[in-house]
């Protein structure tokens, strides 16, 4: 019995894993860039410290799983807004943005200036070129993005922008926001020949159809956990008021 209520106290724990990913995703439908992600549960093969030696039937449904969060990298669909601002990468690769605690990385290439001029994110994250920020002229000529990341303003070349690659994207840390930190000694390349989009925008990757039948499979996955735990309770305290 013990076995059953340790399961179903692990089910709604997973739920609960489950469910907090998911809200996340579907707050995020409409953020540019944005990257959904999946909570992926794995068994030890060690039983828990709750399992009891004297009843192996039990030990092996005491084993409390582990999870972790998974990204899902895969591009999202691109759409043209015609907002000279709104970049999108049809290359591999993130725009590489200044954070406090050092590079981040983010597909989200719908930008802004500041008052001075500079180039940043629409939450304040400077955006970076090869050679460090990249400025403009509010006043100038419209700004003029290339393919290749080269960053214009009537016939001066203000730099290029810096898109970095990594091969295992999944090793890298979510700050939020959509940007990303690359771990320490972690592989990356500064892309020579991206390509960029100026006018169009990588929308998020979220399938919100999925996302909802997820929902309501956790809920009432949640609810059976829930119901069980009841019953468990009310049977032991039944057992404890006999015994008394």
């Amino acid at each position: 019995m013990l076995g059953i209520l340790y399961s179903s106290a692990q089910g709604i724990y997973n739920s609960e894993q489950q469910h907090e990913a998911i809200s996340t995703n579907l707050a995020n439908a409409q953020t540019p860039g944005y990257k959904a992600r999946q909570v992926v549960f794995s068994i030890p093969t060690e039983p828990s410290t709750i399992s009891s030696p004297d009843s192996p039937e039990e030990s092996s449904a005491n084993r409390s799983s582990e999870h972790k969060v998974w990204l899902d990298f895969s591009k999202g669909d691109t759409i043209q807004t015609e907002n000279r601002f709104d970049l999108a990468l049809a290359s591999d690769g993130f725009f590489t943005v200044e954070t406090p605690s050092g590079n981040g990385y983010t597909r989200n290439g719908s930008l802004t200036i500041d008052e001075s001029g500079r180039l940043q994110t629409r939450s304040g994250k400077p955006v970076l070129g090869q050679s460090g920020t990249i400025t403009i002229d509010p006043a100038g000529e419209d700004l003029r993005v290339g393919r290749d990341g080269n960053v214009y303003q009537g016939n001066n070349n203000l730099g290029k922008l810096r898109i970095t690659s990594f091969s295992d994207p999944q090793q890298l840390i979510d700050l939020g926001d959509g940007v990303f930190a690359a771990r320490q000694g972690q592989a990356s390349e500064t892309l020579d020949s991206p390509d960029v989009m100026q006018g169009f925008q990588e929308r998020s990757n979220v399938n919100t159809i999925r996302e909802l039948v997820g929902l309501i499979t956790i809920q009432r996955r949640l609810e059976t956990n829930q119901r069980v735990m009841r019953t468990i309770d009310r049977a032991l305290d039944r057992v404890i008021n006999t015994q008394g």
